[in-house]
């Protein structure tokens, strides 16, 4: 996983809300917004990898990305 995609990831783990790639962008100046939605490619892809069986997605929603509970999971969390 390049050193872009991990820093998305983990902005994305610690946020509550969507975050625009606006604000993804700014986590590395020198990246511009074709780098960070290649990083948020990558990212999409890795958890989608049926190999790595992950509970969670990456989704766009609200105007920027969030990582959600896969939908299989929604009703044993709410419990």
């Amino acid at each position: 996983m390049s050193p872009l995609a991990k820093l998305c990831e983990a902005a994305l783990f610690a946020s509550t809300r969507p975050v625009p790639v606006d604000e993804l962008r700014a986590l590395d100046p020198e990246a511009g917004a074709e780098a960070v939605q290649a990083a948020l490619d990558e990212l999409r892809v890795h958890y989608d990898d049926p190999d790595h069986g992950h509970a969670f997605e990456l989704v766009e929603q609200g105007g920027g990305w969030q990582l959600l509970t896969r939908a299989e999971f929604t009703e044993a969390i709410e419990r």
